[in-house]
């Protein structure tokens, strides 16, 4: 499809889509492989970040994993560069991932985590309260990214307020 810019932004693997584009360099799961400055192998004018990219960096055995974290961290490299790629031409900088952690949570029940090579803390596993507040925090934090505070501070309002009135348990 005929286009100046193509954006596939969805899922946890690659758009089946991609099996039928031609020249394309793949893995099993159908990955677009990238090199180190998010570019396709094969073809300089095209680039994939997120769930449809594979990308090993130098010295790891496996490519970054499909999360919202490097395709977070890979999307603001990309913004950041790409201007002056696109104006001035030249090579992209390496892209370079830093894991942060991950937390997991388990509804109202548990929580857990660990923690990033950056940071204040480095390395190490939490766990309970203070990974489901962290959780919370990290939830928020995206939801004021997507919406603004204003709109964030509504729905987190509504959100307490279905707790009050809604029953804690459903029985149909």
């Amino acid at each position: 499809m005929p286009a100046e810019l193509m954006v596939w932004a969805a899922g946890v693997k690659a758009p089946g889509f991609l099996a039928g584009v031609e020249g394309l360099a793949r893995n099993r799961i159908q990955q677009v492989q990238v090199r180190a400055n998010l570019q396709v192998e094969g073809d300089p004018h095209i680039f994939a970040v997120g769930d449809c990219a594979s990308l090993t960096p130098d010295g790891a055995a496996r490519p970054l994993p499909p999360t919202a974290q490097v395709a977070n961290q890979q999307a603001l490299h990309l913004a950041r560069h790409f201007p002056g790629w696109l104006l001035n031409g030249g090579e992209l900088p390496d892209f370079r991932y830093r894991d942060f952690g991950a937390l997991i949570s388990l509804s109202d029940y548990n929580a857990f985590g660990t923690l990033g090579k950056f940071g204040f803390f480095k390395g190490g596993f939490i766990k309970g309260r203070f990974a489901q507040l962290s959780h919370v925090l990290l939830y928020r934090r995206h939801q004021i990214q997507l919406h603004g505070l204003a709109r964030s501070t509504l729905l987190w309002g509504a959100e307490r307020l279905n707790g009050l009135v809604q029953p804690r348990i459903r029985l149909s």
